[in-house]
């Protein structure tokens, strides 16, 4: 193994409050009713435009035009937020500094922004060299996940083969991407998906604690 790609919401780092809370202050802003944290979790994995429109759905029909006017107060907002109330999972962090003491490069590949996404990696590991990170409205303008483009994208920028290249991540996207991509996949069950949702996805190899990831051979 020579490289490992990771998803972020879920899979690194527990966001969810931070991201329920900007999504409620957007609803607000526009009379519409606000989505619990279970909601929430339920909503995310394809991208903060899918996330907005599912929340708005809970109350009432909008048109395209319409989300796409509250998606961007939702990025406007989101783009201010704070990462106080995003904590990386148990053990990730020491798992990261094991890989890349063990000459393993890490990327992460995200449907969330980039800049959202390298802000928080910025906070919440601030001492953790990653390879490579990249986010949905990149300057590469490469599609989200499961579309495999940003998956093989990364994956040229770590100049390593896909025989060499694990991805691991906690939603069915995750699962499908890394079919897409045509490299090994793993599903963790510590995010926002259960072993039943994922399964139901394709998922077949599933990690329950992230110092399993240290012993990965494939």
């Amino acid at each position: 193994m020579k490289g490992i790609i990771f998803d972020y919401d879920g899979t690194l780092v527990d966001s969810l409050p931070q991201i329920r809370e900007v999504l409620n202050e957007t609803l607000a802003h526009y009379c519409l009713r606000p989505v619990t944290l279970e909601d929430t979790g339920k909503f995310i994995g394809d991208g903060s435009l899918k996330l907005v429109e599912r929340a708005i759905n809970k109350s009432v029909a909008f048109t395209n035009s319409e989300i796409a006017q509250v998606h961007a107060y939702y990025i406007e907002r989101y783009n201010q937020a704070s990462n106080a109330s995003v904590l990386p999972y148990d053990g990730i962090a020491e798992m990261l500094q094991g890989l890349i003491n063990n000459n393993v490069k890490i990327a992460v590949v995200s449907n969330k922004p980039q800049l959202n996404v390298e802000s928080g990696i910025a906070d919440v590991f601030p001492s953790i060299k990653f390879d490579f990170i990249i986010g949905g409205a990149n300057a590469q303008n490469l599609p989200l996940k499961p579309n495999p483009a940003m998956v093989n994208y990364a994956i040229e920028q770590l100049g390593l083969r896909k025989s060499e290249v694990a991805y691991i991540g906690d939603a069915e996207a995750d699962v499908v991407v890394a079919k897409n991509a045509e490299v090994k996949g793993y599903a963790v069950l510590w995010g926002y998906r259960t072993a039943e949702q994922l399964a139901t996805a394709g998922a077949r190899c599933f990690l329950d604690l992230p110092k399993k990831i240290l012993g990965l051979t494939f």
